[in-house]
């Protein structure tokens, strides 16, 4: 009888062994994808969002992404401002990468850490007998770039790629795991989050070619802002108009984008600023701090969702639409830009635009304003009125900088006021605001009678009137005080 207690006290423990496995290796933290919104549909260059709850240290993550049907715009796939909030334990992190189709001959993987520029790069050619690429380099919390380069067969690409290892004390209880996936016109990909081998979430995003930007000139298709003002945006937009012309870049030039890392609330997480192409003949740039809150805005196809990238475009001024309301107040200088996502809206902290031009560009703006720089004002288009706006400007003589803050993005101009809407006047104007007075004085009793009263000089008076029109005329011209 003892016997055969004691054996089936082995069989029991040897059950409740084997019903502790399954727990062992269940998941320990949670994930869920918060950006994009459900059945939103993302670009190249579209953050993905995911957040990761209940992590501790000690557990096994890994993030993957997989596809089989990438449309790629060259033989490069960049994964550009990885935000990894938490790091992983020294030596047990790995980056893995494998093409799966599409591509031929050496790939080779680039890491490269924003905090202190650090780079990795790991190839791998054709004759290695093993395609795979894996770079055990230790990985902190910090944001990163990927580069997955491969030579294409000429049909779509297929990639493998994923970095994984045993979580460091993570500083939060909620962490949002951000990413974008660029040079890619078209095509699947499935995100696959996992603790060991447990899968946590799985998701799956059709990447489309973005919609056609609406002509900020008009346009029934488009979308835009209200007026810009000291105050931001003003009222809802009305029905745009249909324009005559389609807003074109420069010949040559293509728009400069860049990939905006954000929390889930859409506060940009560091500072930006991208130029415009130089091939542009001119500069222009746009600028956004760290802490501003940049989202998409109302009327927009994703209205509240965190802006995920934004770009700038020099604009061929043939195609630049002038009203003719304002065309004899305001005349235009032929530098434009067109800033995306076209509708975006910042808070917390003003968005700039700059202009900044050549030495000979600069002296064809003086000649346009007679001189005075207080003439240059960048407007921004209201298609809801189908005209331009002025907006508050910043004129830097030294550097030759037209710059503006602004609350949303459409597209800007620099513009020269007129010399009466600027306020300035001819000298005939002077000499009519400024009309003989005579000069009224007190005399003060006299020590000694004079001997003889002194003839009047003729009308020095009116010519001092005159004489200090004119110089107040080019106090004025050059904006003097």
């Amino acid at each position: 009888m003892r016997q055969k207690h004691d054996l089936l006290m082995l069989v029991l423990v040897a059950m409740l062994c084997c019903a502790l496995v399954p727990a062992v290796s269940a998941a320990q933290f949670d994930a869920e994808f918060t950006a994009p919104a459900d059945g939103a549909a993302i670009h190249s260059g579209t953050v993905i969002t995911a957040q990761i709850t209940n992590l501790d240290a000690g557990d096994t993550f890994k993030y993957q992404i997989t596809s089989s049907n990438l449309d790629t715009t060259g033989n490069t796939v960049t994964l550009p401002d990885v935000v990894l909030p938490f790091g992983f334990k020294s030596g047990s992190s790995k980056t893995a990468l494998k093409f799966t189709n599409g591509v031929s001959g050496a790939t080779s993987l680039t890491i490269k850490r924003h905090s202190d520029s650090t780079e990795v790069n790991q190839n791998r050619d054709p004759y290695s007998g093993n395609p795979d690429i894996t770079i055990e380099s230790n990985i902190k919390a910090d944001t990163y770039d990927f580069t997955l380069t491969g030579t294409k067969t000429g049909g779509n690409v297929g990639i493998d790629f994923s970095v994984s290892g045993t979580v460091d004390a993570p500083q939060h209880s909620t962490n949002d795991l951000s990413f974008t996936i660029k040079e890619v016109k078209t095509g699947t990909i499935t995100i696959t989050i996992s603790d060991k081998d447990s899968v946590v979430k799985q998701k799956s995003f059709t990447i489309t070619q973005p919609p056609t930007p609406p002509n900020p000139s008009g346009g029934s298709e488009g979308y835009g802002g209200a007026p810009e003002g000291p105050a931001g945006p003003v009222g809802p937009a009305a029905p745009q108009q249909q324009a005559p012309a389609q807003l074109a870049p420069v010949q040559g030039t293509t728009a400069t984008t860049a990939t905006i890392a954000h929390n889930e609330q859409g506060q940009v997480l560091a500072n930006y600023e991208i130029e415009t192409d130089p091939d542009a003949g001119y500069s222009s740039s746009v600028s956004i701090n760290v802490g501003t809150t940049a989202v998409m805005g109302p009327g927009t196809p994703n209205p509240g969702q965190p802006v995920g990238e934004i770009s700038v475009t020099p604009l061929d001024p043939a195609t630049v639409t002038v009203d003719t309301a304002t065309s004899g107040t305001f005349s235009f200088s032929g530098l434009a830009i067109e800033c995306g996502p076209e509708g975006a809206q910042f808070s917390g902290s003003p968005v700039t635009v700059s202009f900044t031009m050549t030495a000979a560009q600069w002296a064809d703006a003086l000649a346009a304003v007679n001189g005075n720089i207080a003439a240059m004002t960048i407007q921004t288009f209201d298609p809801a009125t189908n005209a331009w706006v002025e907006v508050p400007t910043v004129v830097d003589p030294v550097t030759h900088t037209v710059s503006a803050q602004v609350t949303h993005f459409s597209t800007y101009a620099v513009f020269y006021k007129s010399q009466a809407a600027a306020g300035i006047k001819t000298i005939g104007e002077l000499a009519q605001v400024t009309p003989y007075q005579p000069r009224v004085t007190t005399a003060a009793p006299a020590v000694t009678p004079a001997p003889t009263q002194m003839a009047p000089v003729a009308t020095p008076t009116q010519q001092g009137g005159i004489f200090d029109g004119i110089v107040n005329w080019f106090n004025s011209l050059f904006g003097k005080k």
